[in-house]
């Protein structure tokens, strides 16, 4: 099938979709999660502490890596022995 005919038959549905789904109740969803117990205020202190540190590195890569990163440039001597023999 051609693009185009694709992007026709998919154009004609939405319309359909669009009414299909306005029309629905929303899902209710049911949990048994203890949202005041101690063992979940420590999950989410946990998981607050990786998305702070998960930050931290993007905004650290965003900037180009660390100070080691940022600055690859090796003195010229460095790259050579310092004990040259020359017979």
């Amino acid at each position: 099938m051609h693009l185009c005919a694709s992007v026709a038959k998919i154009a004609c549905l939405l319309p359909a979709f669009r009414n299909a789904v306005a029309h629905t109740t929303p899902m209710i969803l049911r949990s048994d999660i203890e949202t005041r117990s101690p063992e979940f205020a420590a999950n989410a202190a946990a998981m607050r502490a990786l998305v702070t540190d998960l930050r931290n590195k993007v905004a650290t890569v965003a900037q180009g890596g660390g100070e080691v990163a940022r600055h690859p440039i090796v003195p010229a001597a460095s790259c050579f022995p310092v004990n040259v023999s020359r017979d």
